[in-house]
């Protein structure tokens, strides 16, 4: 028998077709998630939870934020975001800087989803301002950028995701009052 042609095939089980045979041995997701950096910080049994990708997210798992302020938190982050899009403004992101100077393409919507987009984050941003400058900043760095809280930052965090949840108006009085009015 001849030499085949070309680039030597792998060694392994084949299909009937000749394809080989791919293995499933995996790694479990906890085994994944430990060797991401920014993951390192989370308890080791919420590793692998979606709320360990950020700072906040992880003191929401450690209990030092509970899950009315957190919910604020992302709310906000979810404002900021739209609100960006609708200005076209680059990403917070400093590995997207790359394409900041081309321009976005698509998605702009219409005029008054837009305008909604613009009120929607002005009134959380001047609700955030009544709660201090530092207290904005900090809520900023932490539920948009994705930052660490500074040294002894913490307790603007709270005052400023506080405002945050009495202005979306997450509270757990108003919720109930909702449910009571459902029935």
């Amino acid at each position: 028998m001849s030499k085949r042609r070309g680039r030597s095939r792998k060694q392994g089980q084949r299909h009937p077709a000749g394809q080989l045979v791919q293995s499933l041995k995996g790694e479990s997701p906890k085994v994944i998630a430990l060797r991401q950096p920014h993951r390192r910080e989370a308890p080791t049994d919420f590793v692998d939870d979606a709320r360990a990708e950020t700072p906040l997210g992880i003191l929401n798992m450690i209990g030092a934020i509970p899950n009315l302020e957190y919910g604020a938190a992302r709310r906000y982050a979810q404002i900021v975001r739209r609100y960006r899009a609708v200005i076209q403004a680059p990403s917070a992101d400093p590995s997207s800087l790359a394409g900041a100077m081309e321009p976005k393409r698509g998605g702009q919507g219409n005029i008054l989803d837009a305008v909604e987009r613009k009120w929607d984050y002005d009134q959380a941003f001047e609700a955030l301002q009544t709660a201090g400058k530092t207290a904005a900043q900090v809520v900023a760095r932490m539920a948009v950028h994705g930052e660490p809280c500074a040294s002894g930052a913490f307790p603007a965090l709270i005052r400023g995701l506080k405002i945050l949840v009495e202005h979306f108006d997450l509270t757990s009085r108003s919720k109930s009052r909702h449910s009571r009015n459902a029935s």
